[in-house]
């Protein structure tokens, strides 16, 4: 196959999907992403934390296994063991379980609203 034959398989246009394939809408946010004003199905618990200014949280606590975690109000900095930190604002979606030794601040002049979505665990039985 020649240079040229390469760069014209890659310029075909993406087949159309197949009929049965439902199309999912573009949504478009305005401002950041704000889990708390999300519909949430019903196996899914949400639930809210507060930093205080100057506050800081355990990353590593059990409470965030399995959880996808947004930044809804303010600034946190993440930081590791290592002293590295990493600055979120409002609208940031982070993941902390597996993450070891880390610590969450609130970094700004705000107390920090983060809300995490959980899967609802099973019912015994």
């Amino acid at each position: 196959m020649s240079e040229n034959d390469e760069r014209h398989e890659s310029e075909r246009p993406a087949p159309d999907p197949p009929a049965s394939t439902s199309q999912v809408p573009d949504v478009r946010l305005e401002g950041p992403l704000d889990l708390r004003s999300v519909r949430i199905p019903p196996w899914v618990v949400r639930r809210t934390v507060t930093i205080a200014v100057g506050g800081a949280l355990p990353g590593d606590d059990p409470a965030w296994r399995d959880e996808i975690v947004s930044v809804a109000v303010g600034t946190i900095d993440i930081v590791g063991r290592c002293g590295r930190v990493v600055r979120l604002e409002a609208g940031a979606v982070l993941y902390l379980d597996g993450v070891p030794h880390v610590e969450v601040r609130c970094a700004g002049d705000v107390p920090a609203v983060l809300v995490a979505l959980q899967r609802r665990p099973p019912r015994p039985g």
